[in-house]
């Protein structure tokens, strides 16, 4: 009898130790995964983890992982609905997280609006939180891509961290110079427009279809000029009406042309701030 209660006693050590290991061993793999960039099988492998460890104090963590492994594969939509799963569950200890990365979130998918809304959320309801500063820096970047250069600018400056404010000097300096982004004036390119059919695409860069422009143009004008000077009633219609469309459509092409041109150049200059940019994702509480 003694004999067979040792007997269960080592197999019930041997098969807890084991569980035991293979929990520890699934949520190491899974975080390998995560750390390899493999978010995908992280996020199985850390689902499989909870499944299995109904009670481990690490599965905080992993549910915390599978939202992060959902944003960094950019699956937005699972990651923000697996953020406000964490905030039910943990409303006191992972709100405060979880609303800046979702902020975060929402500036990834350049819906600048909401990601403020909620940065400005977080900033009122923990005003002594240490990720203060991570709050700011979201903030600066949806004022940027708001092309509001002024307010950017100023929570820039509110950052304290060492980290951040390093990489934020060069984006404060072409801030600073914000005012030589070439930017063509819609008044003077509609006014080239109106008096040399084609002068305004020319103003925008574009000469190949400002000189298009022009040569269309001044065929139907020419045309319809000849057709008033014999009197000829078909020639006023057949080339007076294309005159008129070609012309008023010049005008309005040199004005798309003053909105393409702004919107690149701007464009591009928000690319040459984003190379000094910094990752603030949070991956750990």
């Amino acid at each position: 009898m003694k004999i067979f209660y040792k007997i269960v006693v080592f197999w019930s050590v041997v098969f807890l130790a084991f569980n035991v290991f293979a929990s520890d061993g699934i949520f190491g793999f899974a975080e390998d995964l995560f750390n390899e960039g493999d978010y995908y099988r992280a996020i199985g492998e850390y689902k499989r983890f909870i499944y299995m460890n109904k009670g481990s104090k690490l599965i905080k963590k992993a549910e915390y992982k599978i939202a992060l492994s959902y944003l960094l594969a950019e699956k937005f939509e699972q990651a923000i609905q697996s953020f406000e799963d964490i905030e039910m569950k943990y409303p006191d200890k992972m709100k405060e997280i979880s609303l800046l990365q979702k902020a975060y979130i929402f500036l990834k998918k350049r819906d600048y609006k909401y990601s403020l809304l909620l940065v400005d959320d977080f900033i009122k309801s923990y005003p002594e939180s240490k990720l203060l500063d991570n709050a700011y820096y979201l903030k600066a970047w949806a004022k940027i891509y708001g092309e509001n250069w002024k307010d950017a600018k100023e929570y820039f400056n509110k950052i304290k961290d060492s980290e951040i404010k390093k990489s934020i000097e060069m984006i404060n300096e072409k801030l600073d110079k914000v005012n030589l982004i070439d930017q063509k004036n819609y008044f003077v390119a509609g006014i080239l427009a109106t008096l040399i059919p084609g002068a305004g695409h020319i103003y925008c860069g574009r000469i190949l279809e400002g000189l298009t422009a022009l040569l269309i143009n001044a065929i139907f004008i020419y045309n319809t000029y000849n057709a008033f000077l014999r009197d000829d009633t078909a020639g006023k219609f057949l080339y007076g009406i294309p005159s008129t469309t070609f012309y008023l459509s010049n005008i309005y092409g040199a004005l798309t042309a003053v909105k393409r041109h702004n919107e690149g150049e701007i464009n591009k200059y928000i690319q040459q701030l984003e190379e000094f940019k910094i990752d603030i994702i949070i991956y750990d509480f």
